[in-house]
């Protein structure tokens, strides 16, 4: 969990959409789900999604995530063993 309570709400979305932008290397981000997904994919199969929903709480807190990524690509993390195909960066 990154520490982000010192940021206004412009400022954290900013922070998490220049980090998508950064692993979306230059392509662009499209709307999925408006006003609450954003999506990428990548050349290798991996999906990036950008979300300013989640139902889920923030690890040790009761809080739920104020912004996610997703980094997803089912077939690369099962070979290295990981289940669940993909991963999430929670911010609260």
């Amino acid at each position: 969990m990154f520490d982000t309570t010192g940021l206004s709400p412009s400022e954290l979305e900013n922070l998490v959409r220049d980090l998508v932008d950064r692993q979306a290397g230059g392509r662009p981000v499209g709307v999925y789900d408006p006003p609450k997904v954003w999506n990428v994919k990548l050349d290798d199969g991996t999906s990036i999604n950008l979300r300013n929903v989640s139902s889920s709480p923030v690890a040790g807190s009761a809080n739920k995530a104020t912004w996610t990524i997703d980094i997803l690509n089912k077939s690369q993390y099962e070979a290295w063993g990981w289940p669940k195909g993909g991963f999430e960066i929670k911010f609260e």
